[in-house]
């Protein structure tokens, strides 16, 4: 959890010093450079709110745990992604942002505690 949270954390100062950088090198184009500059914060934010799912991801592929990785995804696209997109579908493309970040979000803290029950019952390696 310490090297993603790391390169998590790597990630985002990257984006944050060279994100407009990085667009430019994209893009020449004014109005475009402009709207992605505006969504830039999601881009610095969205490592460090991905970290665990995509660990997690990785530890229970490696467990052959498909169906807690299936019940994750259902629970989070349901909850994170839609309900949070319904409440705030007037934000648009920001919504949209939000969304796909509490989705994330939720994937990973899903699987951390889905984790910890196998761990607390000794079910890793079944």
């Amino acid at each position: 959890m310490f090297w993603g949270a790391l390169f998590a954390l790597a990630y985002s100062l990257f984006f944050a010093i060279f994100g407009r950088y990085i667009i430019t090198l994209l893009t020449n184009v004014p109005e475009v450079i402009t709207t992605a500059t505006l969504y830039l914060p999601w881009i610095i934010a969205l490592p460090l709110l991905a970290m665990s799912c995509f660990l997690f991801d990785g530890v229970f592929v490696g467990l052959t745990r498909a169906k807690a990785m299936r019940n994750s995804m259902l629970l989070s696209a349901s909850v994170g992604f839609f309900g949070v997109f319904a409440v705030f579908h007037q934000w648009e493309n920001n919504a949209l942002w939000l969304a796909m970040s509490c989705f994330m979000l939720m994937r990973g803290v899903t699987l951390i505690v889905k984790y910890q029950k196998l761990k607390a019952n000794n079910q890793l390696l079944d």
